[in-house]
């Protein structure tokens, strides 16, 4: 069903910018330097707070190449990566395992009604769409498919904080390739415009994510039917302020 929903959902709209980005050999390379470590302790905090059951099922929402779905895994989890990018999907299908397994799928529609205990959506992997209510619409479906107590964990920046440092400058080096690398504010999104050199083609992506406070993911959470239970602000699950790195939410169906 979700195969068909999805292909309902991409034949009525033009390309988005992650339908091209994420597909690109260029994202991987300009994201290399991710710190694993930081992630795995990470995910390890989650867990220990979350304390699901030994084998409980896990739906990791937009996982990329599968670098957190692999640590849910290897807690003893079975665990679903999903994502729309066919390139990442690919390179993450060559490590499945018995608990672990990865599909192409797009976040707004559903992959399985109630199959699921936790739904992680990491590393900002949300607002990405250029209408409100298709982002609306991925907590909408994450309610769907949870077990009823089931949680989900929404990992998102402080807007709070990166909107008065606007705009920003910056330059990323990747062995011969230079990112210059633009951010700023417009039409209430955070745009990323990213623009390089290999050999004699120039190339420009851009990176979309809508800049929502707390109080506005709260809203759209709320809306969902879920319970929130809890606000970090940080990787080490300190409590959120305005002045935090990140932004945590940890959402109950009821």
């Amino acid at each position: 069903m979700y195969k068909k929903n999805q292909s309902t959902i991409l034949e009525t709209e033009e390309k988005q910018w992650f339908q091209t980005w994420f597909n690109t050999p260029f994202y991987h390379i300009l994201y290399n330097n991710r710190d694993n470590e930081e992630a795995e302790a990470f995910i390890s905090k989650l867990i220990n707070f979350l304390k699901p059951e030994p084998m409980a099922k896990v739906l990791d929402l937009a996982c990329g190449t599968g670098r957190h779905s692999i640590m849910l895994s290897k807690l003893g989890l079975k665990v679903l990566g999903v994502d729309l990018s066919t390139a990442s999907i690919n390179e993450a299908k060559q490590l499945e395992t018995s608990t672990l397994q990865f599909e192409e799928h797009d976040m707004r529609s559903i992959v399985k009604l109630q199959g699921f205990d936790l739904i992680f959506n990491l590393f900002t992997s949300f607002g990405y769409f250029e209408l409100p209510e298709d982002n609306q619409r991925v907590l909408d479906a994450c309610y769907s498919q949870l077990l009823p107590g089931g949680k989900l964990v929404l990992d998102y920046f402080n807007s709070e904080k990166i909107l008065p440092s606007l705009p920003q400058f910056a330059q990323e080096k990747r062995g011969d390739l230079c990112f210059e690398i633009e951010k700023f504010k417009l039409d209430g999104q955070i745009v990323k415009s990213i623009k390089f050199t290999d050999g004699d083609e120039s190339y420009h992506f851009e990176e979309r994510v809508f800049a929502y406070s707390m109080a506005q993911l709260q809203v759209m959470i709320l809306a969902a039917g879920f319970h929130i239970q809890e606000v970090f602000g940080n990787y080490a699950l300190e409590k959120f302020d305005t002045a935090s790195e990140r932004l945590i939410l940890i959402a109950v169906k009821k």
